[in-house]
Protein backbone atom coordinates (compact mmCIF):
# COMPACT_ATOMS: atom_id res chain seq x y z
CA UNK A 1 0.00 0.00 0.00
CA UNK A 2 1.52 3.30 -1.04
CA UNK A 3 0.70 6.92 -0.41
CA UNK A 4 0.17 7.64 -4.12
CA UNK A 5 -3.47 8.58 -3.68
CA UNK A 6 -2.72 11.02 -0.82
CA UNK A 7 -2.51 14.74 -1.52
CA UNK A 8 0.18 16.84 0.13
CA UNK A 9 -2.47 18.14 2.54
CA UNK A 10 -3.48 14.57 3.41
CA UNK A 11 0.17 13.62 3.97
CA UNK A 12 0.61 16.58 6.33
CA UNK A 13 -2.50 15.47 8.26
CA UNK A 14 -1.00 11.97 8.62
CA UNK A 15 2.22 13.51 9.98
CA UNK A 16 0.25 15.76 12.35
CA UNK A 17 -1.73 12.76 13.59
CA UNK A 18 1.46 10.93 14.54
CA UNK A 19 2.87 14.03 16.24
CA UNK A 20 -0.31 14.43 18.27
CA UNK A 21 -0.29 10.76 19.30
CA UNK A 22 3.23 10.89 20.76
CA UNK A 23 4.84 13.00 23.48
CA UNK A 24 8.61 12.73 23.10
CA UNK A 25 10.90 13.78 20.28
CA UNK A 26 14.59 13.31 19.74
CA UNK A 27 16.24 16.63 18.92
CA UNK A 28 19.55 16.42 17.06
CA UNK A 29 22.00 19.31 17.20
CA UNK A 30 25.75 19.67 16.65
CA UNK A 31 28.29 21.00 19.11
CA UNK A 32 31.02 23.52 18.29
CA UNK A 33 33.28 20.73 16.99
CA UNK A 34 30.58 19.28 14.73
CA UNK A 35 29.77 16.30 16.94
CA UNK A 36 26.09 15.36 16.90
CA UNK A 37 24.03 15.29 20.08
CA UNK A 38 20.59 13.68 20.39
CA UNK A 39 18.31 14.91 23.18
CA UNK A 40 14.92 13.42 24.13
CA UNK A 41 12.36 16.12 24.98
CA UNK A 42 8.65 16.41 25.71
CA UNK A 43 6.92 18.56 23.10
CA UNK A 44 3.62 20.23 22.31
CA UNK A 45 2.57 20.34 18.64
CA UNK A 46 0.58 23.18 17.08
CA UNK A 47 -1.72 22.94 14.05
CA UNK A 48 1.10 24.03 11.71
CA UNK A 49 3.40 21.09 12.67
CA UNK A 50 5.42 23.36 14.96
CA UNK A 51 6.94 21.51 17.90
CA UNK A 52 7.37 23.47 21.16
CA UNK A 53 9.48 22.62 24.18
CA UNK A 54 10.97 24.31 27.21
CA UNK A 55 14.68 24.15 28.04
CA UNK A 56 17.25 26.00 30.05
CA UNK A 57 19.30 28.46 28.02
CA UNK A 58 22.37 26.79 29.59
CA UNK A 59 21.60 23.28 28.30
CA UNK A 60 23.95 21.96 25.62
CA UNK A 61 21.23 21.71 22.97
CA UNK A 62 20.06 25.28 23.68
CA UNK A 63 23.62 26.56 23.27
CA UNK A 64 23.96 24.59 20.03
CA UNK A 65 20.69 26.09 18.72
CA UNK A 66 21.87 29.61 19.63
CA UNK A 67 24.90 29.00 17.38
CA UNK A 68 23.02 27.18 14.60
CA UNK A 69 19.19 26.91 14.51
CA UNK A 70 19.23 24.11 11.89
CA UNK A 71 18.32 20.82 13.58
CA UNK A 72 16.87 17.38 12.92
CA UNK A 73 14.00 15.82 14.86
CA UNK A 74 12.69 12.26 15.07
CA UNK A 75 9.33 11.18 16.49
CA UNK A 76 8.12 7.60 16.39
CA UNK A 77 5.62 5.25 17.95
CA UNK A 78 7.31 2.70 20.25
CA UNK A 79 7.18 -0.87 19.01
CA UNK A 80 8.87 -4.24 19.36
CA UNK A 81 8.23 -5.38 15.76
CA UNK A 82 9.78 -4.02 12.57
CA UNK A 83 6.46 -4.36 10.73
CA UNK A 84 4.97 -1.78 13.11
CA UNK A 85 7.65 0.90 12.74
CA UNK A 86 5.93 4.22 12.14
CA UNK A 87 7.67 7.54 12.54
CA UNK A 88 8.84 10.90 11.29
CA UNK A 89 12.25 12.23 10.40
CA UNK A 90 12.32 15.99 10.03
CA UNK A 91 14.73 18.82 9.33
CA UNK A 92 14.10 22.47 9.99
CA UNK A 93 14.88 25.52 12.07
CA UNK A 94 14.34 26.45 15.69
CA UNK A 95 13.30 29.83 17.00
CA UNK A 96 12.57 31.12 20.48
CA UNK A 97 9.05 32.16 21.40
CA UNK A 98 8.96 35.25 23.56
CA UNK A 99 5.73 37.00 22.66
CA UNK A 100 2.19 36.66 24.01
CA UNK A 101 1.87 33.09 22.69
CA UNK A 102 4.38 31.89 25.31
CA UNK A 103 1.78 31.88 28.11
CA UNK A 104 -0.72 30.02 25.92
CA UNK A 105 1.82 27.35 24.98
CA UNK A 106 2.94 27.01 28.62
CA UNK A 107 -0.68 26.43 29.70
CA UNK A 108 -1.26 23.86 26.94
CA UNK A 109 2.06 22.15 27.69
CA UNK A 110 1.28 21.85 31.41
CA UNK A 111 -2.20 20.54 30.66
CA UNK A 112 -0.93 17.95 28.18
CA UNK A 113 1.67 16.57 30.59
CA UNK A 114 -0.31 17.12 33.83
CA UNK A 115 2.47 19.24 35.30
CA UNK A 116 1.94 20.70 38.75
CA UNK A 117 2.48 24.23 40.03
CA UNK A 118 6.14 23.59 40.89
CA UNK A 119 6.88 22.61 37.33
CA UNK A 120 5.08 25.71 36.01
CA UNK A 121 7.56 27.86 37.93
CA UNK A 122 10.46 26.01 36.32
CA UNK A 123 8.90 26.53 32.87
CA UNK A 124 8.58 30.25 33.54
CA UNK A 125 12.36 30.35 34.03
CA UNK A 126 13.04 28.32 30.88
CA UNK A 127 13.15 29.33 27.26
CA UNK A 128 10.35 28.25 24.96
CA UNK A 129 11.57 26.93 21.62
CA UNK A 130 9.65 26.21 18.43
CA UNK A 131 10.83 23.83 15.71
CA UNK A 132 9.37 24.43 12.26
CA UNK A 133 10.03 21.60 9.81
CA UNK A 134 11.14 22.33 6.25
CA UNK A 135 11.42 18.63 5.27
CA UNK A 136 9.44 15.66 6.55
CA UNK A 137 9.84 11.96 5.88
CA UNK A 138 7.08 9.68 7.19
CA UNK A 139 7.61 5.92 7.27
CA UNK A 140 4.97 3.27 7.95
CA UNK A 141 6.14 -0.35 7.69
CA UNK A 142 2.57 -1.58 8.32
CA UNK A 143 1.87 -0.47 4.74
CA UNK A 144 4.93 -2.36 3.49
CA UNK A 145 8.65 -2.48 4.24
CA UNK A 146 10.02 1.03 3.84
CA UNK A 147 6.73 2.55 2.69
CA UNK A 148 7.18 6.29 3.04
CA UNK A 149 6.51 9.74 1.74
CA UNK A 150 8.39 13.00 1.91
CA UNK A 151 7.12 16.56 2.01
CA UNK A 152 9.15 19.72 1.50
CA UNK A 153 7.68 22.75 3.26
CA UNK A 154 8.48 26.37 2.45
CA UNK A 155 11.35 27.79 4.50
CA UNK A 156 10.39 30.30 7.16
CA UNK A 157 11.20 33.92 6.34
CA UNK A 158 13.57 34.09 9.32
CA UNK A 159 15.12 31.67 11.80
CA UNK A 160 13.94 33.84 14.70
CA UNK A 161 10.21 34.08 14.06
CA UNK A 162 8.60 35.65 17.13
CA UNK A 163 5.27 33.84 17.05
CA UNK A 164 3.39 30.85 15.86
CA UNK A 165 2.64 32.03 12.38
CA UNK A 166 2.84 29.13 9.97
CA UNK A 167 2.09 28.87 6.29
CA UNK A 168 2.25 25.45 4.74
CA UNK A 169 1.03 26.80 1.39
CA UNK A 170 3.34 25.60 -1.30
CA UNK A 171 4.26 22.34 0.42
CA UNK A 172 5.41 19.73 -2.05
CA UNK A 173 5.27 15.94 -1.83
CA UNK A 174 8.46 14.27 -3.07
CA UNK A 175 10.16 10.90 -3.07
CA UNK A 176 9.18 7.52 -4.41
CA UNK A 177 5.52 7.46 -5.21
CA UNK A 178 5.25 3.67 -5.18
CA UNK A 179 5.98 3.43 -1.46
CA UNK A 180 9.04 1.24 -2.03
CA UNK A 181 12.37 1.97 -0.36
CA UNK A 182 14.95 4.09 -2.23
Amino acid sequence: MSFDDHSTESRLEIALGLLRSQSTMTLSTCDDDGWPQATPLFYYVDDDLGLHWFSSARSAHSRHIARDPHVAVAVYAPTEHWREIRGLQMRGEVSTVSDRTRKTIRTLFCRRFALGAGFRVALMRSRLFRFRPSWIRYIDNARGMGCKFEVILPKPATAVAPGLEGDEAGATAVGRRDGKPD
